[in-house]
């Protein structure tokens, strides 16, 4: 069972295929109420399989070890072993040996915002820009928050998982434009979690799995399966040794685009400093 976590980790996490571009043969499935993408990276996703890898199975708070994952369009298609599930040729192939795989992290804080009540909206998308590279694949935004943070060029943005008004415990106890401006980063707050007493397992789960069940739907985002978003970080270390270790992201797949260490090492450098 989940420890009392610190109400600074609330307000983070608890909200009320080598190969040519193909497309996904009819295989897309339609977008899902209340969620939306701020930038559709879908349209540059190929379907590929990640094989041999340790999924962390977030849910059961567990490692599978020696396993196939086969991500088509958004999401995942299959999670199994990998001496039965076969990649489909023309897929990707991406090798995973000595790799572990954990769904990507959710933001909930609210942004800092103006004099009028209004978003600072380029301060927003710098975070955002930021965040998804070390991880958040998925932000929580209000309809208008939302609206305000499309964003400019060629960047990598999260999923966004609209909300009528934000309802974590920070939010409800501090006005939005009393967060900080470096906000801790999604490895300082997951090691908040732990050093508040919860495992490295149960501090993954709160910032996935625990999310998505509260707001009702873990059954499309939050954990490694079938039929779940594709936003995945590949990590070259095992998280459930030492949580530290999501830090060490070897590649990533954001709305099913793959990105590798050379393009996510890239943006990183673009990004404009704090």
């Amino acid at each position: 069972m989940v420890r009392v976590l610190p109400p600074i980790v609330l307000g983070f996490a608890l909200i009320g295929r080598d190969s040519p571009d193909r497309d996904a043969g009819g295989k897309l499935r339609a977008p899902l109420a209340r969620v939306t993408a701020v930038r559709d990276v879908t349209a540059q996703a190929r379907p590929i399989g990640i094989q041999h890898a340790t999924v962390i199975d977030v849910e059961n708070n567990r490692r599978l070890r020696d396993q196939t994952v086969i991500i088509e369009g958004a999401r995942i298609a299959t999670v199994g072993p990998s001496d039965h599930v076969r990649i489909p040729d023309g897929y990707g192939v991406v090798d995973g040996r000595g790799k572990f795989i954990v769904p990507g992290f959710v933001d909930a804080r609210p942004f800092a915002r103006d004099s009028s009540g209004a978003i600072v909206a380029a301060a927003a998308r710098r975070r955002l820009e930021r965040n998804v590279l070390m991880g958040v694949t998925t932000v929580v935004l209000t309809p208008a928050d939302s609206a305000a943070v499309q964003p400019v060029g060629d960047v990598l943005m999260p999923r966004v998982q609209v909300v009528d008004a934000y309802r974590g415990a920070q939010a409800a106890t501090e006005p939005a434009a009393a967060v900080p401006h470096n906000e801790p980063t999604i490895v300082e707050t997951l090691r908040l979690l732990v050093n508040g007493g919860a495992s490295p397992g149960e501090a993954i789960r709160v910032t996935t799995f625990e999310i998505a069940r509260v707001n009702g739907w873990h059954h499309r985002g939050g954990s490694v399966a079938p039929n779940r978003y594709a936003d995945l970080l590949i990590l070259s270390a095992n998280p459930l040794d030492d949580v530290n270790n999501v830090a060490l992201i070897a590649a990533m797949v954001v709305g099913g685009r793959f990105i590798d260490a050379n393009e996510r090492n890239a943006r990183i450098a673009r990004l404009p400093r704090r």
